[in-house]
């Protein structure tokens, strides 16, 4: 399968009652890279991913556009690009590691191809070799995660969707995952995640970050051009604190609904996107300019 670059152009999502999900998002993710989509809790991360892979319900209305190496995705061809890994396997837990593949390489790869070949590529390049025999209800949740991830990479998809692969897995199974999608990311995939709340060292291992929030992108690029755009909206990040928690305290505007200094976050919030939706202005009995680009003071509470 060959290289995608994905690119979508002014998404908005609607529920059945005109409810906003994403409001006018856009943004582009590259072969060779991992991408991760982080937000706070409602901030629509997944969202994006399910729209991005096509998994949305139909009660749902997605509106814009979404291009594969600059063309309209292909429908009917893109459940062959793609691969999404989902936060919990889903097996029998009394097939080994090996039987698990060998199940689900049969119900997806055609018949001229080398089935057992692939299977055997997966375990290598997956480090799957002393699980190989191990029966599922044995495993660790971090094998769970490789072995779900193998289980998608057969087909050789361009593009891997993965939903908070990291998810309830310690900080060593954590990086560990984000070790087997750099190795995937070199064979010219295209990786994107979400992840909640990315420690230091796993921010490493990341290429891009997408900043969310109330389904909107504040930011969309490499960390350190992160940290440099919050500095020059005058948020510097505090010595010996992880970026990926100063990112989301700053833009959490959910956690501060009740809170007397709700008016300050959503200054911060209008300085870092410049938009602001009428329903939040509604539901928080708002009136407020929408601003870019300029420092604007917080109002005192």
């Amino acid at each position: 399968m060959s290289a995608v670059e994905l690119t979508w152009k002014n998404l908005i999502l609607e529920t059945k009652t005109n409810k906003r999900i994403l409001d006018d998002v856009s943004g582009q993710v590259s072969p060779g890279t991992i991408t991760a989509i982080i937000g706070p809790s409602g901030s629509g991360k997944t969202t994006l991913l399910n729209s991005l892979a096509g998994r949305n319900t139909k009660t749902l209305t997605l509106e814009g556009e979404i291009l594969a190496n600059g063309n309209p995705r292909d429908t009917n061809n893109w459940s062959k690009t793609i691969a999404y890994v989902n936060q919990q396997l889903i097996a029998f837990d009394h097939q080994t590691v090996y039987e698990t593949l060998k199940f689900a390489a049969d119900a997806k790869l055609s018949e001229d191809e080398d089935t057992l070949q692939e299977i055997e590529n997966t375990i290598n390049m997956l480090s799957l070799q002393k699980i190989r025999d191990s029966t599922l209800s044995t495993l660790s949740g971090g094998e769970r995660m490789k072995l779900a991830i193998g289980i998608e990479y057969l087909g050789n998809p361009s593009i891997l969707f993965l939903d908070e692969p990291t998810s309830g897995l310690d900080s060593s199974s954590a990086l560990n995952i984000l070790d087997i999608l750099q190795k995937l990311s070199k064979l010219n995939k295209t990786i994107v995640l979400t992840i909640h709340q990315p420690s230091y060292e796993m921010l490493q291992k990341i290429n891009k970050l997408i900043l969310m929030t109330a389904g909107v992108t504040v930011f969309d690029g490499s960390i350190k051009d992160c940290i440099d755009f919050f500095d020059e909206a005058g948020f510097k990040i505090p010595k010996n604190t992880n970026p990926a928690t100063f990112f989301l305290d700053t833009i959490d505007i959910n956690a501060t609904y009740e809170d007397a200094k709700k008016i300050t976050r959503v200054s911060i919030f209008i300085q870092l996107t410049g938009a602001i939706s009428l329903e939040f202005q509604t539901k928080n009995n708002l009136d407020i300019k929408k601003r870019r680009g300029t420092r604007q003071e917080p109002e005192e509470v």
